[in-house]
């Protein structure tokens, strides 16, 4: 249903007037990007991708971790978001897109993804339901191939990711040392 959601989104901004020049911001409505951000998006000449903190623990870990992206908030000019009429969701992950990538300019601290602002129980709670999502994807094995690449913004320290490894799933809610407000997790946004 996200996906058609999402897909339908151009019909909606067509009604709109809109003019080649004007912003388009594709995000989920708890990623929030910092006011002072809006007006350097609109001087952009390029995509762009929004770079938050206080993702879900897991969501984090994995995309520093996991070897999986995750499609972040985009912005654009409607000149180029309007090519994906009808593939709204293919527009949010264009970045992925090796033709792209050039094109695209990472917007470091854009804002924040409001998911984690609860309880330390709560946190714990949610990341429960999604760890049957995610074991696949926390892998010991994953973890230090990605590790070895040497790639910016992965995880320098693998030991801090074994004890979430897929030999204890069961364990991961507990280990919040990587939940945000450690500096661990705010360091390695996504």
């Amino acid at each position: 249903i996200i996906y058609l959601q999402r897909d339908a989104i151009p019909q909606a901004l067509a009604t709109l007037d809109m003019r080649d020049c004007d912003l388009v911001l594709l995000s989920d409505l708890d990623e929030i990007p910092r006011p002072s951000l809006v007006p350097q998006l609109v001087k952009m000449k390029a995509l762009s991708n929004k770079r938050q903190r206080l993702y879900m623990v897991w969501l984090q870990y994995n995309a520093l971790c996991g070897g999986n992206r995750w499609a972040k908030a985009v912005v654009a000019k409607w000149a180029a978001a309007k090519q994906y009429a009808g593939r709204w969701s293919e527009f949010r992950a264009v970045h992925y897109r090796k033709p792209y990538r050039k094109m695209i300019a990472e917007i470091p601290n854009a804002g924040w993804h409001l998911s984690n602002f609860f309880s330390v129980e709560d946190i714990v709670a949610k990341y429960r339901n999604y760890m049957t999502y995610a074991i696949q994807l926390l892998d010991k094995w994953k973890i230090e191939q990605e590790n070895a690449k040497g790639e910016a913004g992965i995880l320098q320290d693998v030991r801090a990711c074994q004890p979430c490894s897929s030999r204890k799933p069961a364990d991961l809610p507990k280990f919040i040392h990587l939940a945000p407000g450690n500096p661990l997790a705010c360091n390695h946004t996504l």
